[in-house]
């Protein structure tokens, strides 16, 4: 379909969980995976499987936690930020 936007593929962190799992647990290669379950790009599910080790601490970055504090975090301060420039400006 020429011209069509692409669709990004939802997955389930279940699903997600049972990659990750056949790659590590069960030593298989991520294409393999890939090909079995139906993912489109492999590139996925490197990076979930990257992740899964950066949050049990097999390697070094930001967890799914810290990241998802850090995201809330700087939706406050955004939010805040607006409230003010409102107040600011005479909106509110």
């Amino acid at each position: 379909m020429e011209g069509s936007p692409r669709v990004p593929m939802m997955y389930s962190p279940q699903f997600r969980e049972r990659a990750v799992a056949l790659i590590v647990d069960e030593d298989r290669r991520v294409g393999d995976v890939a090909r079995d379950l139906g993912v489109t790009e492999a590139t996925f599910l490197y990076r979930w499987k990257h992740q899964a080790l950066v949050d049990c601490g097999k390697l070094l970055g930001t967890s799914t936690v810290e990241s998802s504090q850090s995201r809330d975090v700087l939706v406050r301060m955004i939010e805040s930020c607006w409230s003010r420039m409102q107040i600011v400006n005479g909106r509110l």
